[in-house]
C-alpha cells in the first residue's frame, strides 16, 4: 500500500468518525474516542465502534448497565468524585463497571453506498433494543456468569440487589482462594476494598 493510499484511508476514517458523531447527536448520544453513549431510564448504554475503510464496513458492539453499577464500584474503590465526572467516564474510563453485551462483540455491517443511512439505521436499532429491554438486568448478568464467571461483576450485582450476605461470602471466598478482583486502589485488591466497604457501611 502506498503512502497516498494510506492517507486516503486515514482521511476516510476521519470522515466516517465525524459522520457517526453527528448522527449520534441526532439520537441524543454523546461521543468520546470510539464510543457513543446515552442514558435511558436507569440504564447507561455504550456503543463501541470501529470503521474498516478497505472493507467499507462498521464494526460495533453495545453494552447496557445500570447507572448504579459505576456508583457502587467507585464507592468501593473510594473514588466518589467520579460520580460527578462526564458520562463518558462510564463508557471508556479505566475504572468503569461492566455491563451486559446487548450486541455481542463484534457485529459487522456494510456501509454500502449510503454510510449515513446505514449508521443511522444501526444506531436506531440499538436504541430500539434498549427501549424494548424488559428483562431484569441483574438476573440476566448472573445467568451469564454461570458459564463465564467474573467475581468482580458478580459482587457489584449482589450489592445492587442488596444481597449483602452473598456479596460478603463471595469476597471472603475470593480472598481465601487468592483470587484477585479486576480493580484495585491504594495498594489493595478489589475484594479487600469490598470487605472494607461492607464493614464501613454495616452491610
Amino acid at each position: 500500500m502506498t503512502r497516498e493510499e494510506r492517507q486516503q484511508i486515514k482521511e476516510k476514517e476521519k470522515e466516517y468518525k465525524e459522520l457517526i458523531k453527528q448522527v449520534g447527536k441526532k439520537f441524543g448520544m454523546g461521543h468520546k474516542q470510539c464510543d457513543l453513549f446515552f442514558v435511558h431510564k436507569e440504564y447507561f448504554v455504550d456503543i463501541l465502534y470501529d470503521f474498516h475503510v478497505e472493507q467499507n464496513n462498521i464494526m460495533y458492539s453495545a453494552t447496557i448497565k445500570y447507572l448504579d453499577y459505576d456508583d457502587i464500584l467507585w464507592d468501593i474503590l473510594d473514588m466518589p468524585d467520579n460520580k460527578n465526572e462526564p458520562l463518558s467516564l462510564r463508557a471508556y474510563g479505566a475504572f468503569s463497571a461492566y455491563g451486559l453485551k446487548l450486541v455481542p462483540p463484534y457485529k459487522f455491517v456494510s456501509l454500502g453506498d449510503n454510510p449515513e443511512y446505514v449508521i443511522s439505521k444501526t444506531l436506531s436499532d440499538v436504541k430500539q433494543m434498549v427501549e424494548n429491554f424488559d428483562e431484569v438486568l441483574d438476573e440476566r448478568i448472573l445467568l451469564e456468569l454461570r458459564t463465564r464467571p467474573h467475581p468482580t461483576k458478580e459482587f457489584i450485582v449482589y450489592i445492587h440487589q442488596k444481597q449483602y450476605a452473598k456479596a460478603r461470602k463471595l469476597a471472603e471466598d475470593c480472598i481465601k482462594n487468592g483470587e484477585e478482583g479486576t480493580f484495585g486502589n491504594n495498594g489493595k485488591d478489589f475484594f479487600e476494598l469490598a470487605l472494607e466497604y461492607l464493614n464501613k457501611n454495616n452491610l
